[in-house]
C-alpha cells in the first residue's frame, strides 16, 4: 500500500475514534506539539490527520483536528521531529509549508506549527519521441518556481503517462528520461523552463509531450569473420544510462550525456570477452568517443572471443570448498576483467566463461570472505598470472583456500585509561558512509575489546572509530590520519593492534555571505586533511538559511574546511576560494575551536 493511501486510511480510522468518543491513550511526557489546521485560499478550518516522527528513535505518534482545526500530537520533549498533515481533497503537508520530508522543518516538542493546506490536483501528459513512439518511464519532479524546492515527483509508466499528483498553484517540470535532463516549455534548461499554473479544480493537461532526441553511441558488434555478435551490452563510463544490448544482428545503441565519453562492451555472451570501444581489454587504452548532443554517433566493433576458466576450491585436506566466488582481474591489476560464472558448488567446482584471451589473475573468495589468489596465495602480486587463449578452456590446478588471519586488541580512552565500548574497529573510514561500508569491521566489548577476524593478505591498517564523535579516529600505529597508519603485519597466530582514543577536536562556525546574510540553499562541509581525505561529522548547513555548523571528532591534524553547494557544484574553503588558498586549522584534543567562515565574493 502506498504511504497516501496508508495514511488516509489512518485518518479515516482517526477521525471515526473521534466521532465515537474513543480518547487517546495517555502519555507520561505530556510535552506537545499543537497548532492550527485551515484551508489555504479561505482559511477556514480543515478536519485533518496529522502524523510526528522523531528523526532520533523513529517514533511516531498521530492526531487528527478537532471541528476548529486544532489539533495536539503527544511528541515527547526534545528535537528532530517531522510532522505532517493530510486531508482529503488536499495535498499532503509538511511543517511548515514543504511537501517532501527532506525539505519539512525539524520541530521541537513543546511547539507550535500552523498548517495552510493547499487543494491537492494532478498534471497529465504524454512523453512521445519526434517519432510519435512512447518514451517509457520518464521521472518528472514538480518544482515551486520561487523556492526551487520540489513538490511532487513521480514516473511515467511504460507508454509515457504521466499522472503526477501535486497540490494546486505555479510549478515548473523538471524530466528525466535516460541520459535525457528537460526542463519543459523552453530551450530545455532551467533558465527558460515555463511555470505552469495547476489548477485545484482538475488536473492541468499536457497532452502529448515531445522530447528532444536522445543522445546516443550506436553500431554493429561482429566477430572477426564479420558475423554479428549478440548480448554484449555497452556501457558508458560517465554521463550514461543504463545499457545497450546488442541484437541478434549485433546492433547496440546507448544513450549518454553530450561530450567525451569511454564504453565499456559488457559480455552476457560467453563466447565473447568483454572489452572497450576501440578494441582495447582495458580502460587505459580505450577509445574515447565525441557524442553529439540529440544525434547518434556511430562506432562499429569487432569482439574479441573469450577463453574459459576451469577450477575447484579445496580445504588444506583436500575436500571441496562450496561457496567460493570467483572474480577475474587484467593482470595483476585491480581492473576486473568481467568474466562470468558462479560460485563453487558442492563439488567445489568453478567454471568461468567471457575470460579475455590475455594476462589475468583470479582470486576466490570463501563464505567468510577470506580471499584467495590461485594458486593459493594471500596477495595478488604472488598470484600466477594466467594465459587463456581464445576458443579454448584453462584447467586451474586445485585452489586451495586460505584461513583467515585475525587481528585483536584493545581500544581505551587515552587520558584515563578506561576501556571505550561500541567503538568500530574496522579497514574502512568514512564519516558519511553513515558507519562501515565494505571491508571488515568489529565493535568493541565493555571492556574495549575486539577480535577481527577473516582477514586476507600479509598486513593490514586498522582505524578505531567512534560513530558518536565523542572521539577522533585513532588509526594503527597511533597515527592521527589514515595517510600516516603503519600497518600490523598478519600471520599464522592473531596480530595484536592496541588503540588510546584521544577525545575529538570540535569546530563551531558562523557562516554568511560578507554582508552577513546566510548562503544560498544548502551546504555539504567537510574538514579534510592534505590528501583529500575526510574527517569528522558535520552538522553541514541545512535547510537553507542556516548560518550554524558544527564539526565534531576532528583529529589533532592541520585540516581545511570545504564548503560545497551539492545543487550547482559551487565550492569554496575556510580562508580561501580552493584547497591551496585554505586556512589549515588544528584542534587540539577535546577542544572546540569558534569560527567565523566568510564565502568570498564572485
Amino acid at each position: 500500500m502506498s504511504p497516501r493511501p496508508a495514511r488516509a486510511l489512518l485518518c479515516a480510522a482517526l477521525l471515526a475514534g473521534s466521532a465515537l468518543g474513543v480518547t487517546a491513550p495517555a502519555f507520561a511526557d505530556d510535552a506537545a506539539i499543537t497548532g492550527h489546521v485551515t484551508d489555504a485560499a479561505t482559511g477556514a478550518p480543515v478536519q485533518a490527520c496529522l502524523s510526528a516522527t522523531s528523526e532520533s528513535t523513529w517514533e511516531t505518534v498521530d492526531t487528527c483536528t478537532d471541528e476548529a482545526g486544532a489539533y495536539s500530537l503527544p511528541a515527547g520533549a526534545g528535537d528532530g521531529w517531522v510532522v505532517q498533515a493530510s486531508a482529503d481533497g488536499y495535498a499532503l503537508e509538511y511543517a511548515r509549508g514543504h511537501y517532501d520530508w527532506n525539505s519539512a522543518d525539524r520541530l521541537s516538542s513543546p511547539g507550535t506549527a500552523d498548517f495552510a493546506l493547499v487543494r491537492a490536483s494532478a498534471v497529465h501528459a504524454t512523453f512521445r519521441e519526434a517519432s510519435g513512439a512512447p518514451v517509457p518511464w520518464a521521472w518528472v519532479e514538480a518544482v515551486d518556481p520561487v523556492t526551487g524546492e520540489t513538490v511532487a515527483t513521480n514516473g511515467a509508466d511504460d507508454q509515457g503517462v504521466l499522472d503526477l499528483s501535486v497540490r494546486a498553484g505555479r510549478v515548473e517540470l523538471h524530466v528525466e528520461a535516460g541520459a535525457r535532463d528537460v526542463w519543459l516549455g523552453g530551450d530545455g534548461t532551467r533558465a527558460q523552463a515555463q511555470v505552469y499554473t495547476v489548477p485545484a479544480d482538475g488536473p492541468l493537461e499536457l497532452g502529448d509531450v515531445a522530447l528532444p532526441a536522445p543522445t546516443r553511441i550506436v553500431g554493429r558488434l561482429t566477430d572477426a569473420t564479420g558475423a554479428p555478435v549478440p548480448d554484449v551490452c555497452a556501457q558508458a563510463l560517465a554521463g550514461g544510462w543504463g545499457e545497450g544490448c546488442s541484437d541478434a544482428d549485433g546492433r547496440y545503441a546507448v544513450e549518454v550525456n553530450p561530450g567525451a565519453t569511454q564504453v565499456q562492451l559488457y559480455s552476457r555472451n560467453p563466447d565473447f570477452a568483454s572489452s572497450w570501444l576501440g578494441g582495447s581489454y582495458t580502460k587505459a587504452s580505450a577509445a574515447t568517443i565525441t557524442a553529439v548532443a540529440h544525434q547518434d554517433v556511430t562506432v562499429d566493433q569487432v569482439v574479441p572471443r573469450a577463453a574459459r576458466i576451469a577450477t575447484r576450491a579445496v580445504a588444506a585436506d583436500g575436500s571441496p570448498v562450496e561457496g567460493a566466488c570467483p572474480t577475474v582481474y587484467l593482470g595483476r591489476t585491480t581492473e576486473n576483467a568481467l568474466a562470468s560464472g558462479d560460485c563453487s558448488g558442492p563439488d567445489g567446482t568453478i567454471s568461468l566463461t567471457s575470460v579475455p584471451a590475455t594476462g589475468v589473475t583470479l582470486s576466490l573468495t570463501s563464505p567468510r570472505g577470506v580471499i584467495t589468489w590461485a594458486p593459493g596465495r594471500a596477495v595478488q602480486r604472488h598470484a600466477t598470472v594466467l594465459q587463456p587463449a581464445a576458443g579454448a578452456t584453462i584447467t586451474v590446478p586445485d585452489v586451495r583456500m586460505l584461513t583467515g588471519r585475525s587481528v585483536v586488541g584493545r581500544v581505551v580512552d587515552a587520558a584515563t585509561g578506561a576501556p571505550v565500548p561500541g567503538v568500530w574497529v574496522t579497514t574502512a573510514y568514512g564519516p558519511r558512509m553513515g558507519g562501515p561500508d565494505g571491508g571488515h569491521a568489529v565493535q568493541t566489548d565493555a571492556n574495549g575489546q575486539y577480535e577481527l577476524d577473516d582477514l586476507s593478505g600479509n598486513s593490514i591498517s586498522l582505524v578505531a572509530w567512534d560513530m558518536g564523535y565523542d572521539y577522533a579516529p585513532d588509526w594503527t600505529g597511533d597515527a592521527p590520519l589514515e595517510s600516516r597508519a603503519v600497518a600490523v603485519h598478519l600471520g599464522a597466530t592473531p596480530a595484536t593492534a592496541d588503540f588510546a582514543l584521544q577525545r575529538g577536536g570540535v569546530v563551531d562556525a558562523t557562516v554568511t555571505k560578507a554582508d552577513g546574510s546566510p548562503l544560498d540553499g544548502s551546504w555539504v562541509v567537510d574538514a579534510y586533511s592534505k590528501d583529500g581525505k575526510a574527517y569528522g561529522s558535520s552538522s553541514d548547513l541545512y535547510p537553507a538559511g542556516d548560518t550554524s555548523l558544527t564539526i565534531r571528532g576532528l583529529p589533532d591534524a592541520p585540516l581545511r574546511i570545504r564548503l560545497q553547494d551539492p545543487e550547482s557544484g559551487q565550492v569554496f574553503w575556510y580562508g580561501g576560494k580552493d584547497a591551496e588558498a585554505a586556512t589549515p586549522v588544528k584542534v587540539k584534543p577535546g577542544q572546540t575551536l569558534h569560527l567565523t567562515i566568510t564565502q568570498p565574493a564572485s
